[in-house]
């Protein structure tokens, strides 16, 4: 599925190939995140990506 997204991303919205890197890194992360709590993409809850994107949004300035 990841694989997919990545590439409709590239060649359908025009990413550039060091974006599309990145977004494969984070993907991968919260992946591994998700696993560790027994989850996948599909069955993710709120709570595991808040979890898992609060600490990369509050680095970024980002607040709510």
């Amino acid at each position: 599925m990841l694989d997919k997204y990545l590439h409709w991303l590239e060649h359908n919205q025009g990413r550039a190939v060091s974006t599309v890197n990145v977004y494969h890194a984070y993907l991968t992360r919260l992946k591994l995140h998700l696993a560790d709590h027994g989850k996948t993409l599909a069955t993710a809850d709120r709570r595991l990506l808040e979890e898992f994107i609060g600490p990369i949004a509050h680095k970024a300035g980002i607040t709510p």
